[in-house]
């Protein structure tokens, strides 16, 4: 739809269309930012007490999958890149890393993320 809206692709969309859509709120963008999921998760907290997302509880799928992509981010696997600033928010408002991974990250993992210098 974003390809449409800008005149790519096959299917172009019309300014009245674009005007239509706009005129139900049509959600163009659905790639979140990162301080948007942060925000989801701190009212997750609030709202259940910790940083465990729960699997299959409705309305937080797509919750679930980031809170997924930034434990494989700290493995150093997906798509997700990871600042040592992202981390330290993350470690600040008690996120679960998983089973087995602690908050608290080697001097390695440190240095990869750019929170020490080599």
């Amino acid at each position: 739809m974003r390809q449409a809206k800008k005149g790519k692709g096959t299917n172009k969309l019309t300014d009245d269309m674009i005007d239509r859509l706009n005129g139900i709120g049509f959600e163009w963008n659905l790639v979140k930012s990162y301080d948007e999921r942060m925000k989801e998760l701190e009212e997750d907290k609030s709202k259940f007490g910790d940083c465990c997302v729960p699997y299959g509880k409705e309305g937080y799928k797509s919750l679930k999958y980031w809170v997924k992509d930034m434990r494989k981010a700290r493995k150093g696997k997906g798509n997700m890149k990871l600042t040592g600033e992202m981390i330290v928010s993350l470690n600040d408002i008690g996120f679960f890393w998983g089973r087995g991974q602690s908050a608290e990250f080697s001097d390695a993992e440190k240095e990869k993320f750019g929170m020490i210098t080599p």
